[in-house]
């Protein structure tokens, strides 16, 4: 392959070069082009076209388990300079979808809810969430934030996964801290986790969760 100087101000050439390369994958093409023409502005476009493409499970991992919201156009994920930059969470088995729709440039996710929780800080870690069943009692549940980003005290709109896979309890075990919007779309602020077998079991018996279809900003 010729020098990054002349494919910078050869365009064609270079991509006659990515036509003749192994990979199959465009986001890999993609990123070698922004390479040979020295674009700063590339790889946020091609993180996205990658996130659009990537299958529906990888992307709800973001959502579920990446702490903080994005600080780009789309609050749900993080931004490739968050990804390069700013520490990662550990991988977890979080089974779950994110639907992306190419013409309206919208990601959703369906899965249950709870239209208002209270958290009340406890410490860097340790979080109660406190809700309210049908007849106004309110219930404390032990929730765990794995990260070290506070989250506030306040009321928020909380989704969380449901086991698709039948292979092990996790359904609610990973929830999304965020505010319910008109239109129903919601805005993420941060994630917890309710770890406990049991407080997920006790949660599920208030009979507050629901389920519901969100476009994530």
């Amino acid at each position: 392959m010729m020098g990054t100087t002349r494919r910078a101000s050869d365009p064609f050439a270079a991509v006659t070069d990515m036509q003749k390369r192994v990979s199959t994958n465009p986001e890999d093409k993609i990123a070698g082009l922004a390479f040979l023409m020295g674009s700063k502005t590339v790889p946020e476009d091609a993180w996205t076209a990658l996130i659009n493409a990537m299958h529906p499970v990888v992307r709800a991992r973001f959502l579920l388990l990446y702490p903080r919201k994005g600080l780009g156009c789309k609050k749900w994920r993080p931004t490739w300079e968050q990804v390069m930059n700013a520490p990662l969470p550990a991988d977890d088995i979080a089974f779950e979808f994110v639907d992306h729709d190419d013409d309206a440039d919208e990601d959703r996710f369906g899965g249950p809810y709870i239209k208002t929780g209270l958290d009340r800080q406890k410490g860097v870690i340790g979080v109660e969430l406190v809700v309210e069943d049908a007849d106004g009692m309110a219930h404390t549940i032990q929730i765990l934030a794995t990260h070290q980003f506070p989250i506030p005290e306040g009321a928020y709109t909380l989704l969380a996964n449901i086991d698709r896979r039948d292979e092990e309890e996790t359904e609610y075990k990973y929830w999304i801290v965020g505010q319910s919007l008109p239109d129903q779309r919601f805005e993420k602020l941060s994630v917890f986790q309710i770890s406990d077998l049991r407080e997920r079991n006790r949660l599920d018996q208030l009979g507050i969760v629901q389920l519901g279809q969100f476009c994530l900003l």
